[in-house]
């Protein structure tokens, strides 16, 4: 089983997801942010999904410093700052086999466990 968490090492969050998977015997693959960056496919892929703009993580303080709450940006415009300004991106984004998660939902990746366990 794989997973993939794209986020920080600083965030409460990605480090609560990385100590959930742990705990079952799952070792993710973190991808933090500060250290590489995002493959713009993949945050398509997150885009695709859930839709850019709820990517874009509006309580950080580089949102309101960019002045993004009030810029009409396109999404190919708001997928390249994504990529060069990653601490902008809710934390974490998660990929597992197929499944999608925006920000950490504690009980959304319980129930996932808890329906991949019992299928083997």
């Amino acid at each position: 089983m794989q997973i993939r968490i794209i986020g920080s090492a600083k965030s409460k969050d990605t480090r609560k997801a990385e100590r959930f998977f742990r705990e079952r015997g799952i070792r993710p693959h973190l991808l933090d942010v500060h250290k590489a960056k995002v493959a713009p496919g993949e945050l398509r892929r997150f885009g695709s999904k859930f839709g850019q703009a709820r990517l874009i993580n509006t309580e950080s303080p580089q949102y309101k410093s960019k002045g993004l709450p009030y810029l009409k940006l396109t999404e190919k415009e708001l997928l390249e700052l994504l990529v060069e300004e990653p601490s902008l991106l809710v934390q974490p984004l998660l990929a597992a086999n197929g499944t999608l998660g925006l920000g950490w939902d504690e009980s959304f990746w319980r129930t996932w466990y808890q329906d991949k366990v019992s299928r083997h």
